[in-house]
């Protein structure tokens, strides 16, 4: 997920990556990423997170390595779909990203979504 995007209307460089909490992580910085092999506890069956939330479950048997991860990620981050919710399909218009179809593209949406969304911690850079 780590790359240049346009965050704000300017291209900027992003990380992303996996950390160890320690006592001195922020509580609101804490998220839990359940692996499974199989099915997950949501009613489906299929991985999930919890939108804005803390809470995730990833099936590592579905479509693991085809984009799953970084889509159920971007929605801890308070990123919404972008398929068709009736459907369960992509929507055409709205292009590869990865909220509208796995295997997609992480893009601007995703990120740009995530350090905006009010679930966010914001860090100021210097």
């Amino acid at each position: 997920m780590s790359g240049t995007y346009n965050v704000g209307g300017r291209e900027t460089r992003v990380t992303v990556e996996v950390t160890d909490v320690t006592r001195d992580t922020p509580r609101a910085a804490r998220n839990s990423v359940k692996l499974t092999i199989g099915p997950t506890s949501h009613a489906t069956g299929r991985s999930f997170a919890e939108l804005g939330g803390k809470r995730s479950e990833i099936n590592v048997l579905d479509r693991f390595d085809k984009g799953v991860v970084p889509h159920e990620v971007s929605h801890l981050g308070g990123v919404e779909d972008l398929y068709n919710s009736a459907t369960g399909m992509p929507d055409p218009e709205m292009g590869r990203g990865i909220m509208n179809m796995v295997p997609g593209m992480v893009d601007d949406h995703a990120i740009d979504g995530i350090i905006g969304a009010n679930s966010s911690i914001k860090r100021q850079e210097r």
